[in-house]
């Protein structure tokens, strides 16, 4: 199987500055048992796609210092305010249960706020078609 991680507010706290930023180590631990396991592993972050700056080597050289295992590391992720994906995972469920739950609304998950996974629901009860 083949898992995608983004790295700021998945792997490690957002609210900083990236040269700042600490990975969440039940986190480090899930990933590098996925990878020992046998699976694929590919972090995949957005850093520098709004500001087009190049966090090619601070995000390599922290990658290195949390100890993550992984196969591929990507850059370029596109930047957004909230992501429709059939195949997404809510960020903070899964680091909080360790496993693969999702926020499920009809095929639309919300990466970072739970929250709006319950707006979007209650939203969508009311919506005439």
């Amino acid at each position: 199987m083949t898992y995608c991680f983004d790295i700021d507010g998945t792997i490690c706290n957002k609210d900083v500055k990236y040269e700042n930023a600490k990975a969440y180590p039940s986190v480090v631990a899930k990933i590098n048992s996925l990878y020992d396991e046998g699976h694929t592993i590919i972090l995949y972050t957005a850093r520098g796609s709004k500001s087009g700056l190049d966090w090619t080597d601070l995000t390599n050289q922290q990658i290195k210092k949390w100890g993550i295992k992984c196969h591929e590391v990507k850059l370029g992720k596109p930047f957004y305010d909230l992501m429709i994906d059939d195949r997404a995972i809510n960020a903070d469920l899964w680091r909080s249960r360790l496993n693969l739950r999702t926020c499920l609304i009809t095929g639309v998950f919300d990466l970072i706020n739970i929250e709006l996974c319950a707006q979007l629901k209650r939203l969508r009860k009311n919506l005439i078609i």
